[in-house]
């Protein structure tokens, strides 16, 4: 390490992939500012049940902590001077809380990232516990967590010095941040960040030549996700999944002549096909440079959904006969194309090119509204680790 070379200690409680590197501008942050990243993967103490879901391999120069207290005796050995936390951490149970207190007692400077890229469901406290009373494990984690983040309060434990966000979210709480001395930096949603990257970037033909559609996968029922940690059971069977999809996909090859591409969701790993897929093409494609030269976009709900917003792609949403069974995931299903403008679409169902057709379109006006709401809504041309470099000036020599 260079003497005098600034570093940014990236606390990151899950599997921070090489995924996570490049959606996070670290790559970029290393090349032009002259900084050193340090990664601790938190997650084998902080969330262990969580790394069932996690396929995907950590980065290799992410420094893995097993307990607490090993993690602890290597960041006392970190002084103010030239450092800069980036946490990626929520007081959600006992360690995380635990980190936070430390880190804000501490005298090094913090970042945090705080954007809402997606439309969110809001939902009462009654409604965060009592939603799914007999699943144990969701309800002991939101208990914690509202627990924790009283507690966090109570104490006027700092979150942060710097806050990369959105206009929006200054515009609502600016009093309190002035309040807790907290300096501000408008930044955009991280895909519309990393679009602004490609922008300015000479990449030239990373992507298929011969016409294509984009299938953006998520990780279940074929791998685990989310579920595995609340105990979930998962509304799809892998069976059924596979042939509604397959038979979709056969669908729209037929009637129009397009290849379906996979793009793989970050936290899976595929071996070249997919017995899951029939085969068809697992994308190696940036997903950004994927989209940006697709004919339109097949998703259940994906933020990933956010470049087919940016690029004026079509996108159609699919269910199954057993996806409506489940009113949680229908619920956000809905709620998503009604700001879009789109329904979706019941590949159980009989249709033809006529009817499948009409999916194929793009809402300008509702299309612009979500951009400008979830992605980008300070019109803001600079990528999100410029603004970083700018805060590691600040940092004292």
């Amino acid at each position: 390490m260079i003497k005098n070379q600034k570093i940014i200690l990236l606390l990151f409680p899950y599997v921070f992939t090489n995924f996570h590197w490049k959606k996070y501008e670290l790559d970029l942050l290393e090349k032009n500012y002259d900084v050193k990243i340090i990664i601790h993967q938190l997650i084998n103490f902080i969330s262990p049940n969580f790394k069932k879901s996690f396929k995907a391999k950590s980065i290799k120069s992410a420094h893995n902590y097993n307990s607490f207290n090993k993690w602890l005796l290597d960041f006392n050995k970190f002084k103010n001077k030239n450092i800069l936390i980036y946490s990626f951490l929520e007081s959600e149970n006992f360690y995380s809380f635990l980190i936070n207190f430390i880190i804000g007692k501490s005298l090094i400077p913090i970042l945090k990232y705080n954007y809402t890229d997606v439309p969110e469901t809001k939902s009462t406290i009654y409604e965060k516990l009592f939603f799914n009373l007999n699943n144990i494990n969701f309800f002991y984690f939101n208990i914690k967590k509202i627990f924790y983040n009283k507690l966090s309060r109570i104490l006027n434990i700092k979150n942060y010095d710097y806050l990369l966000t959105s206009k929006n979210y200054y515009n609502n709480n600016k009093y309190f941040l002035k309040e807790k001395k907290i300096e501000s930096f408008i930044g955009t949603a991280l895909d519309y960040s990393n679009f602004l990257v490609t922008n300015k970037s000479k990449v030239k033909n990373c992507y298929p030549r011969k016409s294509y559609v984009v299938f953006l996968e998520a990780p279940g029922p074929f791998h685990c996700g989310d579920e595995v940690f609340f105990g979930y059971k998962y509304p799809l069977s892998k069976d059924n999944w596979s042939y509604s999809l397959n038979k979709f996909f056969k669908f729209i090859e037929l009637n129009y002549k397009l290849r379906v591409i996979i793009a793989p969701h970050p936290k899976v790993t595929h071996h070249n096909g997919s017995k899951f897929y029939h085969n068809r093409e697992i994308s190696k494609y940036s997903t950004d440079l994927l989209i940006k030269n697709c004919e339109f976009v097949i998703s259940r709900v994906s933020t990933a959904i956010s470049y087919a917003i940016i690029y004026k792609k079509p996108i159609v949403t699919i269910c199954t006969n057993e996806l409506i069974q489940n009113e949680r995931y229908m619920n956000s299903l809905i709620n998503f194309g009604k700001i879009l403008g789109i329904s979706p679409l019941n590949i159980d169902k009989d249709f033809n090119k006529n009817e499948f057709d009409k999916k194929i379109y793009i809402n300008d006006k509702k299309y612009n509204f979500y951009l400008h709401k979830y992605l980008n809504d300070n019109k803001n041309k600079i990528p999100n680790y410029e603004i970083i470099g700018k805060i590691l000036y600040k940092l004292k020599s």
